[in-house]
């Protein structure tokens, strides 16, 4: 054994001075550049990361349903990450509303003296996380009462908190809400600056004449989206599963007339007026209305708060597009293409939304369809035009409008990537990050 482990030593000792000659033959240096290039494969993950970023982990989707499998709930956020692909200003445009009737919610709360109550509880009530139960006998037929049961919007809380319904309940303070969302600001704010450092590439590209990919530009136009989205919905919970049950007791809007009459003030807007006003006649009628569509903006809104937000973000998402018209492309029929799709994607829903507008202004809405009022437009009278049977010039107008502006956003989403094929040649150069710092003679 003894030996053994001399020989050990022998070997060890004549094999490190070695080893430490050689070391000490070998080149050595510190601090090492970045190499002034990269390649495809660079280019396209970090866009389809910021992507990723930008699309999936951005939406703020609304409480599922109790019956609602993990499936079903998997495959809505995917319809909705397709959504947010194809028409991200009008995610956006969607948020923003969120955020203004959140933020109307909390005003007002503040006004009738409910300080606890913020914009949180709007958000969270507005996307079906507050649900109200009642404890009520069945009757002969087996069926329930005429109470209202199922999700209030931010208008329904501030009237149950404002009629003494709602007095103390510990499950919806602020620090409870949070509780449920998946993540925090700081989460938040990581994924901002990683949108962010996307942006900040294309501006320092730009800054020091290199050339930019249609892939990269339009990437940025996803960045102002996802950006806006995180600033309107910093304080909307992510990804609640379970909403908030507050039960309430037996006996009111036990009329007909009464829920007619009232249930409005509780029952969010968004499920409709059959879905809120009709009687319901077991428990998976109650479970249906205990979700709210993603496409909920929350309360009752005039015509034009809806169309201002949404032909601004189509301005500004569509004229980034715009932005690529001098772009390199493999061909002049790309080009083209890309100019026309552009400006359809910029243009095509303002121009509809001005000249709806026009046919509202000067009376003209009898073309747009036959019956069915609506609750409320621009002049504050009811307007023949809404959900049910729509006109001819109404089917006319979503197909002119609709069809062109889906055709030109698919064109785009492809054509950024079969750009790819052939692109300048200093598009693969890196920025020199050093050229934007302060130098010292």
């Amino acid at each position: 054994m003894s030996i053994s482990f001399g020989l050990f030593l022998l070997i060890f000792g004549l094999f490190i001075p070695a080893r430490t000659a050689v070391a000490a033959k070998e080149a050595r240096q510190g601090w090492q550049q970045e190499p002034n290039d990269r390649g495809t494969i660079s280019l396209v993950w970090s866009c389809l990361t910021t992507l990723f970023i930008c699309v999936w982990a951005a939406l703020h989707n609304n409480v599922p349903s109790k019956n609602d499998s993990s499936a079903k709930n998997f495959s809505r956020k995917l319809k909705w990450t397709f959504v947010s692909i194809i028409a991200p200003e009008m995610i956006t445009a969607g948020a923003f509303l969120q955020w203004r009737s959140a933020r109307q919610f909390a005003q007002h709360m503040k006004a009738a003296g409910f300080i606890q109550y913020t914009q949180t509880h709007g958000f969270f009530a507005n996307m079906g996380g507050v649900i109200v139960y009642r404890d009520c006998p069945k009757t002969e037929a087996g069926f329930f009462c005429d109470c209202y049961a199922g999700p209030v919007d931010a208008d329904g809380l501030y009237n149950l908190v404002n009629h003494g319904r709602l007095l103390k309940h510990d499950d919806l303070s602020t620090n409870s809400i949070n509780d449920k969302s998946k993540a925090d600001c700081f989460v938040k704010a990581v994924a901002c600056f990683q949108a962010l450092w996307q942006g900040m590439q294309c501006i320092g590209r730009t800054a020091q004449g290199l050339p930019l990919s249609a892939l990269e530009l339009a990437t940025m136009a996803y960045v102002v989206c996802a950006l806006a989205n995180y600033i309107f919905w910093w304080n909307k919970p992510l990804d609640v599963m379970v909403p908030t049950a507050i039960f309430l007791e037996c006996g009111e809007f036990r009329s007909q007339a009464d829920l007619f009459n009232q249930a409005r003030a509780f029952a969010p807007s968004t499920l409709g007026a059959k879905a809120m006003f009709e009687r319901p006649q077991n428990e998976s009628d109650v479970s249906r209305r205990g979700r709210v569509a993603n496409d909920s903006c929350g309360g009752h809104m005039r015509m034009e708060t809806v169309v201002f937000p949404v032909v601004v973000f189509c301005l500004v998402f569509g004229g980034i597009h715009c932005a690529a018209w001098n772009f390199s492309f493999p061909s002049q029929t790309e080009q083209t293409l890309w100019h026309i799709a552009s400006l359809v994607s910029t243009f095509g829903i303002p121009v509809s939304c001005v000249l709806e507008g026009c046919f509202e202004w000067f009376g003209l809405t009898h073309l747009y369809s036959e019956e069915f009022p609506r609750l409320q437009h621009r002049t504050g009278k009811s307007s023949p035009r809404s959900g049910g049977k729509a006109g001819w010039l109404d089917i006319c107008a979503n197909c002119a409008t609709w069809l062109p502006y889906s055709a030109a956003r698919i064109y785009l989403v492809v054509e950024v990537f079969v750009s790819l094929r052939s692109l300048p040649e200093g598009t693969y150069d890196v920025v020199d990050w050093t050229k934007f710092l302060p130098h010292f003679a």
